[in-house]
Order: structure tokens, then C-alpha cells, then sequence
């Protein structure tokens, strides 16, 4: 399948790290507080999906309309007898190869800001313009300061790094000692660590998962991730939430969970990617990196 992105091309070259390069971005909205997502086009002639960039899944899902059961939502679905340029193989080219093959994006890298939703919202209301996914460049006014680059760790086919240290306000936690390791995943909501390593920082909060709302603004103001030696912040906006029910009941909860998986890894998802902006690099196939910088509100 040939896969088109609803690409557009950035009003103005100069926000971007490099000028007159090919840059594609994709306007994301916010579900919920739960997920972001937009829109890519599928096949010739285009057949349009909304879709989650989920850099925690190393393939590219539509449904089709060949699924021979109902769904309990409905959704678009991709006929592949519509398609002129459909073929049912294996070991297709991924999104990425064809942005680059068609000269669509000059450097193989992609940003992804996530903003922080400045007012919680119930299950099942969406924001409009709530971030951007950025084939091929890096908007600056994204991001301030300089990224720290790490290397992802091989063999793995996700994007996996190494981290050092966990600390809630000044004071470090024991966990990730010497090192553990993360997954940088777009499609989860929460933070994911091991059960005893989460309660450990549930400790240090003085908290449990679900805490009373009149105690939020008395949470450590910050956490932070120890990575490629640069501490990266998410604040109390970003590792905990204020949301209204489905009965307007006003609820309070973290967004660090316990995993149950018994490795000592852990997924870093909306709650950190909210606070901080990413680039994956591609540039070398087989040396890729993950970038970190503090995102703008």
C-alpha cells in the first residue's frame, strides 16, 4: 500500500532549525486528555484515517472494510478495492522510507509537541490544534534551549534508551539505579515503571494513585528523568490530573502506574512527552537517537 501523510508545508522556513528544507507537519488533536492523534491519507486515490502516531508500535494499522465483524464504534475503513495502487505482500516500505524516497523531507527526523491542556477535560471531549508532528525538521518555537541526544539501544526495533536517575523535586529516588530502561511511546498516556520502583515515588509524593483534589496544589511542584546526564522536568500538570466524571464528579489522580511486566522498564508516554519535546533521528539507519528539550507550553 502506498502511504500518503496530509502533509503542509510550514508558512515560514525561518521557525524551522534549517531553511529551505522540505518539512511536512500534521496537526494533531487532543482526545480527552488520553491520546493525541491526526489525520494521513491511504492509498491512490486517497483514502483519509485518523490515526495515532504511536512510536511504541513498529507497525501502521487501518481498519478495512474486509473485517467481517461489527465494530462497536464506527470508523472509516480502507477498501482496498478502491485502490489502484493496493497489493497484498508483506515487506512493504514503511511511511518514513516513502517520505524519503519521494523527496517529501530532506532530513530523516521527526518532532512531535504535545501541548499540556490547560483545563481538564471529561472523557470524550477533544481539542482541536493541540500539537504537531513534524516530518523532516524541527520548529523552534517548539522547544527552548538545546536537545540532549541519546542513543537508541540496538537490537530492540523500538525506540528504547537507557536512563539514570529519578528524582521528585530536589530529592532522588531509589530507582533506576545504575540504570534502567525506557520506551518513548506517543500512543501510551501515562508513565509506566515497575510496581516497587512506582511506589517508591508514590512514597516521596506522599500520595497513592488516586488522591483527594484538595491536595493537588500541595504535590512536589516537579519530577524529573535523568537522561544522557541532562534532567529533564514534567510538573504537576503533566504527572498528575484533574478530570470531571461522567456522573461531573471532580476526580484526582497520577499519571505514573505500575507495570506488571517484571522487567525493569519503563514507558514514558503522553505525561512526559507533554513536557518534553522529542526528535526522532533516523539520519544514520543504524545508529538512531532521541533528542530531549523542555517544550513550550
Amino acid at each position: 500500500t502506498i502511504i500518503f501523510c496530509a502533509l503542509q508545508k510550514s508558512d515560514s522556513s525561518a521557525s524551522f532549525t534549517t531553511k529551505n528544507i522540505n518539512v511536512g507537519v500534521v496537526s494533531l488533536r487532543n482526545f480527552g486528555d488520553l491520546i493525541f492523534y491526526g489525520e494521513v491519507s491511504v492509498g491512490t486515490p486517497p483514502q483519509k484515517f485518523n490515526v495515532v502516531f504511536d512510536t511504541g508500535s513498529s507497525n501502521f494499522w487501518v481498519p478495512s472494510t474486509r473485517w467481517p465483524t461489527k465494530t462497536m464504534f464506527r470508523h472509516q475503513k480502507f477498501n482496498a478495492k478502491a485502490s489502484k495502487t493496493y497489493f497484498p505482500i508483506a515487506g512493504t516500505k514503511t511511511v518514513l522510507e516513502n517520505l524519503v524516497e519521494k523527496n517529501l523531507i530532506s532530513q530523516r527526523i521527526f518532532s512531535i509537541r504535545m501541548k499540556t491542556s490547560r483545563k481538564r477535560k471529561r472523557a470524550g471531549d477533544e481539542v482541536q490544534n493541540a500539537g504537531q508532528i513534524t516530518f523532516g525538521g524541527l520548529n523552534k518555537r517548539h522547544f527552548r534551549g538545546e536537545h540532549v541526544y541519546v542513543p537508541v539501544l540496538s537490537g530492540t526495533g523500538f525506540w528504547k534508551i537507557s536512563m539514570s536517575q529519578i528524582y521528585v523535586g530536589a530529592h532522588a529516588v531509589d530507582v533506576c539505579i545504575p540504570q534502567c530502561f525506557a520506551f518513548v511511546d506517543s500512543g501510551t498516556t501515562d508513565i509506566y515503571g515497575p510496581k516497587e520502583q512506582i511506589k517508591k515515588i508514590y512514597e516521596k509524593l506522599g500520595t497513592e494513585k488516586v488522591f483527594a483534589c484538595s491536595e493537588f496544589k500541595k504535590l512536589p511542584a516537579m519530577i524529573s528523568f535523568l537522561i544522557g546526564g541532562k534532567r529533564l522536568f514534567i510538573n504537576r500538570n503533566n504527572y498528575a490530573y484533574e478530570y470531571t466524571d461522567t456522573k461531573d464528579a471532580k476526580r484526582c489522580a497520577l499519571r505514573l502506574v505500575t507495570s506488571d511486566t517484571g522487567t525493569d522498564t519503563w514507558i514514558l508516554g503522553m505525561a512526559f512527552m507533554q513536557a518534553i519535546h522529542t526528535v526522532f533521528d533516523f539520519q544514520d539507519f543504524n545508529r538512531p537517537k532521541i533528542g530531549f528539550a523542555e517544550a513550550v507550553p
